[in-house]
């Protein structure tokens, strides 16, 4: 085992599992639906090639968040194939659907999020297909994200765009809204800040390349947290992330770091009416203590640039 591989798997918390690999323990928002199941449940794994999945099958929506290591190739009982790497860090296993999921080569550090919560993975007998031939690593092309991912700009500061959306929905304060939904999110040199805002629902971030992405989150009651998304795991850095609903958040590039590739998963789905970004005039009557650090990345700040 490479020294990298034990140092995620300590630092993450990762333990044997039956699938073939190593996973940590499952997270995800408290919200749950009218069957009492969490809208959404997420645990980390890794694995590498020369471990032997077997094949699997989920009873929920599985969308697969690509952290590092080799290209990750899933392959189900159709005889598709389809990978996961940096250019293309985020796939969706639709419910029921059989399929093997391991890397290429050397190992691979992923998230798999279940949408809804709750659960549980069936494992089948039967050989699994040949492994491709070709490239373990992944090509990285990071300078063209946002014309390799389709971006566009979004309000916050940075690049987004949508890629899962949950068939079902769930009834919250709001209204109706799908039970999750998944965005690319990037920030670049040319757009390194995400403005200073607030989400009703949980949203977990998950790295795909690039990073570290500075994070600072403030509670209701005015706590200041931060935290970087990133991959130093030894200097406590982690490559997943979830701010809770009802915190402010906001996100940045430290000097030096050329850009941040992340997915976010929000659950109960975002919706932009649950969206609130914060002026200075806001931010020094709610948390005046704070005016100092965070002023810069307000939208009114922005907008006066």
């Amino acid at each position: 085992m490479l020294e990298r591989e034990r140092e995620l798997i300590d630092a993450l918390g990762l333990g044997s599992d039956g699938g073939g690999g190593w996973s940590g323990p499952t997270g995800g928002p408290i919200t749950t639906d009218k069957r009492d199941k969490p809208v959404m449940e997420f645990r980390t794994r890794l694995a590498r090639v020369d471990d032997d999945p077997p094949w699997r099958r989920g009873s929920h929506d599985v969308v697969l968040l690509h952290h590092e290591g080799a290209r990750l190739e899933v392959v189900d009982d159709t005889g598709g194939r389809t990978f996961a790497d940096p250019t293309a860090p985020q796939l969706v296993v639709p419910a029921s659907r059989r399929h093997v999921v391991r890397p290429v080569g050397g190992y691979a550090l992923w998230s798999e999020a279940v949408v809804p919560g709750g659960g549980a993975w069936s494992y089948d007998e039967g050989a699994t297909p040949a492994r491709v031939d070709g490239e373990s690593a992944p090509v990285r092309e990071e300078d063209r994200l946002v014309e390799l991912l389709d971006l566009e700009s979004h309000v916050e500061g940075g690049y987004y765009r949508q890629i899962y959306t949950s068939p079902d929905t769930v009834g919250t304060p709001g209204g109706t809204r799908v039970r999750a939904n998944s965005i690319y999110y990037l920030l670049d040199r040319q757009s390194p800040i995400g403005r200073l805002h607030s989400n009703v629902s949980d949203i977990t971030h998950f790295l795909h390349s690039g990073g570290p992405v500075r994070y600072q989150v403030v509670s209701p009651e005015g706590e200041l947290r931060d935290v970087l998304l990133g991959y130093d795991v030894a200097a406590g850095q982690r490559p997943v992330f979830t701010c809770p609903g009802g915190w402010w958040k906001t996100s940045s590039l430290p000097e030096g770091v050329s850009h941040g590739l992340i997915s976010e998963i929000v659950a109960p789905g975002f919706d932009f009416a649950d969206q609130r970004l914060i002026g200075v005039d806001e931010l020094r009557s709610r948390h005046p203590r704070h005016v100092e650090r965070l002023a810069s990345h307000t939208a009114q700040h922005q907008e006066d640039r």
